[in-house]
């Protein structure tokens, strides 16, 4: 409900107290469940961050493959050749700019 009224914030700040709450319950499916919405770019970016903080890179590299499935937009191309320009990734850097 609050993504669809466009309320990122409250629904970032439930997220999170579904978490502390529910620690059992695997984020990952909470962030699954919650791209099947289709959210805005600060909710994608904040799976990805999660990920990264999991030092799960190739999962993050995967949610960004996905991200731009969405929403191909130039300036997610960017975050995503970053983030594996930070990585030391430069054959995938290569791949991100050579499939636009």
């Amino acid at each position: 409900m609050e993504l669809k009224n466009r309320k990122v914030q409250h629904a970032c700040n439930l997220f999170d107290c579904a978490v502390t709450l529910l620690p059992r319950v695997d984020v990952r499916q909470v962030f699954e469940r919650w791209m099947q919405w289709e959210p805005d770019d600060k909710a994608r970016q904040a799976y990805t961050k999660t990920e990264e903080r999991y030092n799960e890179l190739d999962r993050a590299s995967v949610i960004y493959e996905r991200w731009i499935a969405v929403r191909p937009e130039p300036r997610v191309w960017v975050k995503w050749a970053k983030f594996e320009e930070e990585r030391g990734k430069y054959d995938k850097v290569r791949e991100v700019f050579q499939t636009i």
